[in-house]
Order: structure tokens, then C-alpha cells, then sequence
């Protein structure tokens, strides 16, 4: 099964097929129960004789199995490259041939700035694609006839400005939509739609989104927003009782503020990712979060954040995974990390942090840290690296890379217990006294690459048994003849 990255779009998977099968759709069709081309022009049908079914939407995967006998509602319809009045008189041509559910229709590359009522009304849908038909407006009722068919529709019209607030009322058997326009600035309603499972929406005009638009959708499991950066408010209750929703994703988004109630009463999430926004307060985040008992991970990379203060995250009782890179991080204070006792890995890559407070994170009994990543920050005293060996008892990794430290004095890092993996490479170390590491058992790999490192000691001149070492120069000073 091919993993597309995040926004690749709805129906990837299933695009590759239609065309694969519309090659063959020639030969097959009259065997499986296609009316000939001619008879649907500007329409192509097509079949897939196939047990298992398999699509895929970005990060979403959908697995549907018919039964084995069921073969005639797999069928493909494909309308190109035409006028309005020719892809309504192949749309009836379609419903009048063929008296099975349609798997796909797919309309594109047509010229459609209007879709009337109805229009599909004669047809049993199961997916239905539109794009890049030009399309500006549908009526309100363009969908009518599909409540009791449609499982998935995915819609790419650059020029699509709206679609009307009840489009997709009773669509009960709605489990996927995809919505991709330029210029389209507020959304329909998808409240009460039973079954939806996943929604993504792109749009770089769209202004907000609407708590009223997103109640009562019992099966939601994931929620996408790409690329608005005129979305800048989360409110109150936009995101409430939900109790299957696992994904919260808006990205590349102009989010600078978060209601503490925008996430409410969702038992199942599991990841909330704001990733490119304009986010400076990181406790804002972290107060909107503390009532999720299944969150965890968070992803706020891309952000504008200046420090990490006291509280900023605290009391996220299952959080695994904080990530924070990319923003303009100065300085971690006291407490910025409070009972959190999941919490393995914390990703601090390229800000600008000069300084990390002792008591960063209070030593708690269960304090479970293993992973901190901190490359490309300002860190150049070894008494910052000393604040995190001793603040995390169970580090395992500790990536300092790119920083600008250029001294460790006799035994700054000494006496460390699970620290496996300490990289220091790409930083400005000119001399390592001897016993600089020691009493560190489980420390196997330790990089020093491209550093200044001109001394050349007595080996060996640390006692760490389980070390590998990494690094020219550091290699030579543990050669026998060093």
C-alpha cells in the first residue's frame, strides 16, 4: 500500500487505477456490463474485476472488501473535456445504459462554471471526483439524489467560490470529502453526517472555521487544513464531542490565537499538529490541551514561539512526543515542563536557545525523557548540557550538534547512567581534559566531528566501556599509539 505525504490529495490511489483501467476499459467492458463508448460520449466507462479494493487518502487509509460475486458495481465513469450541455447529455446517456451503482464518477478538464440542481440525480454514485472544471457555483441541490449512495466526493476547483451551507445535508453514508479551491472563504456544514470519517480542506482564501459546521459527527477520525493563512482564530468548541477523532491537523495557517475550550470533550485524539502557523505562545497550546487522556503527540515546528515559560506544558499526563523545531526559541525557563510522565522525546531542533534552566523540568519520580534533540540552537556553555543530564535521570539521547560550545572542563559530564548517545559534532570544542567523560556505562557512541580538537592525551583518558567513537581525531587519541 503506497504512504502519500500529507495534502497529496484524495483519491491518489484510486486516480492511478481509473486510468489503468480506462486503457483496458475497451476490452472488458462489454464483458462486465460498460455501455459502449458511443453511446455515453463525452463519458467513458470502465470495470475492475477485482475482490479487494484499496484507496487511499494522504495519511488516511480505507480498506473495502465485496463480496466475492459482486463485481457489477465496480464500474468507472470518466466525463472530460466538454461544455456543460455535453456532460449532461452524457450523464444521461450513462443512467440510461447502465442500471448499477457507478464506483467513480469522475468529471475533469471540462468547462463547468455552474452545476444546476440535480444533476446527478438519475445516477447511483459511490465516489465522485470533480476537477479543474473551471467550476466557480453549484445550486444548492447539486447533490441531491446521492444521500443514500455517495461515499466519498473530492472536489479540486481553483475558481470554486462557495458551496452552499446545506450541500451536504443527508449525505448519510458520507465517510471522505476533499475540498480544494483558491478562493473559497467559508465552508459548508458538515454537522450530522454519520458515517464521515475524513475531511480535508485547502483553500488560501478561507477566513475561519465555524463550531456550528463540525457537531455531531460520531465517526470523524481525521481533520485537515492546509494552506489558509487568512485562517488566524480557533474558537471555543470548534472541535467537541467527537469521540472517534484521532487527527487534528491545520497546517501552514495563519493560527496565532487558541480558545483554551477549542478542543473539548475528544477521547481519542491522539495528535494535534499546528505545524506552520504564527503561534508565539507555546502555553497557549499546552492549556488547550491538558484535558485530552489520549494525546500524544504535539507539533507546533514552524511557529513563531520566543520561549518556553513556566508551565508551558504541564499536566499532559500521556504525551510521548513534543516537537518544537523551527521556531525562535531563546530561552527554556524554570517549569516549563510539569508532570508529564509519558513524555520520551522533545525535539528543540533549530531555534535560538541560548539558555535552559536547571529546573526546566522538575526530577519527578517516573520521569521516562530519553530523547532530546537540540541542534542548530546558541547553546555555548557545557553547564547547559550539564542542567539537561541532570534534570532527565533516564536520558538515552542528546543531539547538541551546530551549537557554539568550545570548552567542557574536567568532568562537566561525568556521571550520567543511561545516556547511550551524546553527539556534539559541528560545535567549536578545541580541548578535552582528561577524565571529561567518565562514569557513563551505557554511553556507546559519543560524536565529535568538526570540531577544533587539537590536544592529543594519554589514552585513554575516559573509562567508558561501552563506547564507540565517531570522529577522526578523537579515534587518534584513542589509537595505541596515541
Amino acid at each position: 500500500m503506497i504512504e502519500l505525504p500529507w495534502g497529496g490529495g484524495l483519491f491518489i490511489t484510486g486516480w492511478f487505477l481509473t486510468l489503468f483501467f480506462t486503457s483496458v476499459g475497451g476490452q472488458l467492458g462489454s464483458e462486465y456490463g460498460c455501455p459502449t463508448q458511443e453511446r455515453i460520449l463525452p463519458c467513458r466507462c470502465s470495470t475492475r474485476d477485482m475482490e479487494i479494493q484499496i484507496w487511499q487518502v494522504s495519511r488516511f487509509e480505507y480498506e473495502k472488501k465485496s463480496q466475492s460475486g459482486d463485481v457489477h458495481s465496480l464500474s468507472v465513469n470518466r466525463c472530460s473535456h466538454s461544455e456543460l450541455p455535453k456532460v449532461l447529455e452524457g450523464l444521461k446517456a450513462v443512467s440510461h445504459y447502465l442500471d448499477r451503482p457507478v464506483d467513480e464518477l469522475i468529471l475533469e478538464n471540462n468547462n463547468l462554471p455552474s452545476l444546476p440542481g440535480k444533476v446527478f440525480a438519475t445516477l447511483r454514485v459511490l465516489r465522485l471526483m470533480l476537477r479543474n472544471n473551471r467550476l466557480e457555483r453549484v445550486s444548492s441541490g447539486w447533490l441531491e439524489g446521492l444521500h443514500d449512495s455517495l461515499l466519498e466526493l473530492f472536489v479540486v476547483e481553483p475558481d470554486l467560490r462557495s458551496l452552499p451551507i446545506d450541500s451536504l445535508e443527508n449525505l448519510q453514508g458520507l465517510e471522505a470529502v476533499t475540498l480544494q479551491s483558491r478562493v473559497m472563504k467559508k465552508l459548508p456544514k458538515f454537522s450530522g453526517l454519520p458515517k464521515l470519517r475524513y475531511l480535508q480542506i485547502n483553500s488560501p482564501a478561507l477566513l475561519e472555521l465555524a463550531p456550528r459546521n463540525f457537531h455531531d459527527l460520531p465517526n470523524l477520525e481525521q481533520f485537515h487544513v492546509f494552506g489558509s493563512p487568512r485562517l488566524i482564530r480557533l474558537e471555543a468548541g470548534l472541535f467537541r464531542g467527537l469521540p472517534r477523532l484521532e487527527l487534528m491537523n491545520i497546517t501552514d495557517c495563519g493560527v496565532h490565537w487558541v480558545h483554551p475550550r477549542t478542543l473539548i470533550d475528544l477521547p481519542e485524539l491522539k495528535e494535534v499538529s499546528l505545524v506552520g502557523n504564527s503561534i508565539v505562545d507555546a502555553g497557549m497550546i499546552g492549556r488547550a490541551c491538558m484535558d485530552l487522556p489520549s494525546l500524544s503527540v504535539i507539533r507546533l515546528d514552524r511557529n513563531r514561539i520566543n520561549r518556553l515559560g513556566e508551565g508551558a506544558f504541564t499536566d499532559l499526563a500521556v504525551l510521548s512526543r513534543l516537537y518544537l523545531s523551527r521556531n525562535y526559541i531563546t530561552e527554556v525557563f524554570a517549569g516549563a515542563f510539569q508532570r508529564m510522565p509519558a513524555l520520551k522525546t522533545v525535539d528543540l531542533n533549530h531555534n535560538l536557545i541560548h539558555r535552559i534552566h536547571p529546573e526546566f523540568f522538575p526530577r519527578r519520580p517516573g520521569n521516562i525523557l530519553e530523547e532530546m534533540w537540540l541542534i542548530n540552537n546558541d547553546l555555548s556553555h557545557v553547564t547547559e548540557l550539564r542542567s539537561i543530564m541532570e534534570a532527565l535521570p533516564r536520558l538515552k539521547f542528546l543531539d547538541v550538534s551546530h551549537n557554539q560550545i568550545e570548552e567542557i572542563p574536567f568532568g562537566a559530564l561525568r556521571g550520567h547512567l543511561t545516556l547511550e548517545r551524546l553527539h556534539l559534532d559541528h560545535n567549536r570544542v578545541a580541548f578535552l581534559q582528561r577524565e571529561t567523560f567518565t562514569a557513563m556505562p551505557a554511553l556507546r557512541e559519543l560524536r565529535l566531528k568538526n570540531n577544533s580538537l587539537s590536544n592529543v592525551l594519554e589514552a585513554p583518558f575516559w573509562n567508558l566501556p561501552a563506547l564507540k567513537v565517531s570522529g577522526r581525531q578523537v579515534k587518534h587519541f584513542l589509537s595505541p599509539g596515541s
